[in-house]
């Protein structure tokens, strides 16, 4: 898993809290989340989820850019990006 990016990337990164995924931009070793605009440390993000969910195989998973208009107004999006969610 990377824990920085060299270009502005869209993202999909697991909420620990919500357990569900959330849009963000990454770029270097941060991403800011698209719902709150609260910027989040990668590598302190990648260790906290490792350890209290370990079972989350892709705490982070880059995507292609999208319509970001419905992404915090519920999980039908992201059901789509990870294939895995209901």
């Amino acid at each position: 898993m990377a824990d920085s990016f060299n270009v502005p990337t869209q993202v999909a990164y697991y909420d620990i809290e919500e357990d569900n995924y959330i849009a963000g931009i990454a770029y270097g070793d941060k991403i800011i989340c698209l719902c709150c605009g609260g910027v989040i440390d990668i590598p302190e993000f990648l260790s906290d989820v490792e350890k209290t969910c370990p079972a989350v195989q892709f705490p982070i998973i880059p995507l292609s850019w999208e319509n970001l208009n419905e992404c915090c107004l519920g999980d039908a999006m992201f059901d789509s990006w990870t294939g895995e969610m209901s």
